[in-house]
């Protein structure tokens, strides 16, 4: 029901301790996909 409200996105709560970094993203995994496909090796056409 989550994702339905929330355009598949979901929320998801936390806590974090300890030392580190925390990345965080907005991106749905779909537009993650397309800017990650432009950095993958492309087949040659031979």
């Amino acid at each position: 029901m989550t994702n339905i409200l929330l355009g598949g996105a979901g929320i998801f709560l936390a806590t974090l301790k300890g030392p580190g970094r925390i990345w965080l993203h907005s991106m749905t995994e779909s537009k993650i996909a397309q800017r990650l496909a432009e950095y993958m090796p492309q087949k040659s056409s031979s």
